[in-house]
């Protein structure tokens, strides 16, 4: 009989709980999605202590295990900062005008506070190819989860991988446009045979439960890409006794420290070098006012005020806004020079993550990997000028793993894979870039081929 009364009971409940939902007010103004305020018996039903809110009843696709998405059963309490209150508050239009590409939405799910990042719904994006697989998945990170794409050849039960390490400053690089640098890259990799990832960096594009982007530093970055390292190998159809790192910028940087405490295959590197930042802006200062046609002695004294702020700021680690505040005459020279945004970014990234670049130790990452290295160099590339410093990373590889690394120079590649021809062209191009937008060219193919050539010689 108790057991009788118990059923009865629970009938009786959810009952009640579907006329409440039934008899709330309902919006079908987004998409597929059923829209209802939120009752107080909704809120009781999901642990919420109060009537606060948008409850989503069916969404369009409920995307299984996946994280980064709204669900079913998901109340959004906020979107971008201000609180949602009925389901007129969210609709396709309203959306559609928030600044940016991304909304972030503060959700009550599973009886917890989440904040989801997610694209605009006129801004979605979803890699499609007739010619390869694409799988749209994340990777768990801290207590959310950070999205990835990864592209597979078609038909082919085991393939080697390559986990991309882009830029620190590269933006998102999941579902974007056939035209985005990475994605041509690793689609093109991918046509050769190449199971290839890409995860966005920490805070950026789509996301669940992380950090700020201005909180993160180049030590979490590399927690990341770990992670996704490890989740790269695990699925069915990677070869995971032959992973590859690919590293472009600071993200050959971030390759070699996880070469030197992971299995890898081999690791490539584009546009990269062993130098801290404070030597590389020395020297790619100097080098960019010399090719700009600055006289010896205008290079002096504009690289006098330039130490001044790469001591300061990198070396003893002050913040840029406190800087400024006591050297107000260099201010012109960081905005200039350093791309000071005025508040503490500098060089397109929050003052922790160059902060903390200065504190990677790459020669000791070197002298503990024990894998390949092939280093890439695109004569026309801007941001890497100090052939000096590319040639010594690779000579101290060979140092200590002898005949491990490959210097291959590329003539007429600017720092995007792409044939601009020399490093003119590439200054000039520059000028006629929009601050905070990549001129993404087509990359050339001997960049992919290079890659390919290689890793079959390793695999031979």
């Amino acid at each position: 009989m108790k057991t009788l009364s118990f059923f009865a009971g629970l009938v009786l409940l959810l009952i009640a709980q579907s006329g409440a939902y039934a008899n709330a007010s309902v919006s079908n103004d987004f998409g597929n999605f059923k829209l209802l305020s939120v009752t107080h018996t909704i809120a009781k039903a999901n642990g919420l202590r109060s009537a606060m809110g948008v409850y989503i009843a069916n969404p369009a696709n409920n995307s299984g295990d996946h994280q980064i998405t709204l669900k079913t059963g998901d109340i959004i309490l906020a979107l971008n900062g201000r609180d949602v209150k009925k389901p007129s508050d969210f609709t396709t239009d309203k959306l559609a005008k928030e600044t940016g590409e991304f909304i972030n939405y503060k959700i009550w799910r599973n009886r917890k506070v989440h904040f989801l990042n997610l694209r605009k719904p006129n801004s979605i994006v979803h890699e499609t190819s007739s010619d390869i697989d694409v799988l749209n998945d994340e990777v768990s990170f801290m207590l959310g989860a950070i999205r990835c794409v990864v592209t597979k050849p078609k038909g082919v039960e085991k393939a080697p991988a390559i986990l991309l390490v882009q830029s620190g400053n590269s933006g998102p690089v999941c579902d974007v446009d056939e035209g985005n640098t990475y994605r041509q890259i690793t689609d093109n990799l991918t046509k050769k045979g190449y199971v290839c990832m890409r995860v966005e960096n920490v805070g950026t594009g789509e996301y669940m439960d992380q950090v700020n982007a201005n909180s993160v530093d180049v030590f979490l970055e590399t927690l990341a890409f770990e992670k996704a390292l490890k989740q790269l190998k695990k699925y069915s159809f990677v070869d995971s006794t032959k992973t590859f790192l690919l590293g472009h910028f600071t993200g050959g940087k971030i390759s070699q420290l996880l070469a030197s405490r992971n299995n890898v295959k081999g690791v490539i590197v584009y546009g990269s070098s062993s130098s801290t930042p404070s030597e590389y802006l020395s020297n790619t200062i100097r080098t960019n006012l010399i090719n700009g046609g600055y006289g010896q002695e205008q290079v002096a004294n504009i690289m006098k005020d330039c130490q001044k702020i790469i001591s300061g700021i990198l070396v003893d680690k002050i913040k840029p806004s406190d800087f400024a505040a006591t050297n107000q005459e260099l201010i012109p020279m960081m905005r200039k020079y350093f791309k000071w945004n005025g508040e503490e970014d500098l060089m397109g990234r929050n003052i922790a993550y160059i902060q903390s670049l200065e504190q990677m130790d790459s020669w000791m990452y070197l002298s503990i990997m024990d894998t390949k290295l092939l280093v890439l160099h695109g004569s026309a590339d801007t941001k890497m000028t100090d052939n000096n410093s590319i040639k010594e990373m690779v000579d101290v590889y060979n140092f200590y793993r002898p005949g491990a690394a490959t210097l291959l120079e590329l003539p007429g590649l600017d720092h995007n894979f792409a044939k601009v021809g020399s490093l003119k062209k590439s200054y000039e191009l520059e000028k006629f870039t929009v601050p905070g937008k990549i001129i993404s060219l087509p990359i050339d193919d001997v960049v992919v081929s290079s890659i390919d050539n290689w890793i079959n010689q390793l695999n031979a």
